[in-house]
């Protein structure tokens, strides 16, 4: 059974091969890539898109493309990050700079965190969020979040400049 999230401007499908070169050219963009660790060259988004693909096919969660409804076109991504855990449930999104400002990111991790509490069960949530992406820090005060320090940081990120940001989802 495929999995298809829907809002009402979008639609989230798990990562699939015919999604492969819009992620390929948005990990080359520095826009879209500049709170992310930067552009990857092509080998390294090649075994980052296989990562996303493969993580979610394995354990019935992970990142979902997000296209727009009314035109179908590849937008960006939001989900459940691979590090997560069922005790550090951590979401994350990142939308295509043209589409940005246009409350696509909100309307898809909302989606996503709706998902994950009523399939997964998780009402706990992270982001781990580079304090100069102003955009995003907004996004998680807007979803009810709030800043928790650097403590849990996850190891992949240490030292690198991410604060951790933490949401208790009660469905209301």
């Amino acid at each position: 059974m495929e999995i298809v999230l829907e809002t009402e401007r979008l639609i989230l499908k798990p990562f699939a091969d015919e999604d492969f070169e819009q992620f390929l050219k948005h990990q080359a963009d520095e826009e879209y890539k500049k709170y992310m660790g930067g552009v990857l060259d092509y080998d390294t988004a090649v075994k980052r898109f296989a990562l996303y693909r493969d993580f979610f096919h394995d354990k019935g969660f992970g990142f979902f493309s997000v296209f727009l409804k009314e035109t179908n076109e590849w937008i960006g991504q939001s989900g459940v990050a691979p590090r997560a855990t069922s005790e550090f449930g951590e979401l994350g999104w990142a939308i295509s700079p043209p589409f940005q400002g246009k409350g696509y990111a909100l309307e898809s991790i909302k989606r996503v965190i709706e998902w994950c509490f009523s399939e997964l069960g998780w009402n706990e949530f992270y982001f781990c969020i580079n304090p100069l992406n102003t955009p995003s820090v907004r996004l998680a005060e807007k979803l009810g979040a709030y800043n928790i320090g650097t403590e849990k940081v996850p190891e992949a990120l240490q030292g690198h400049n991410v604060e951790i940001w933490y949401l208790k989802y009660d469905n209301n």
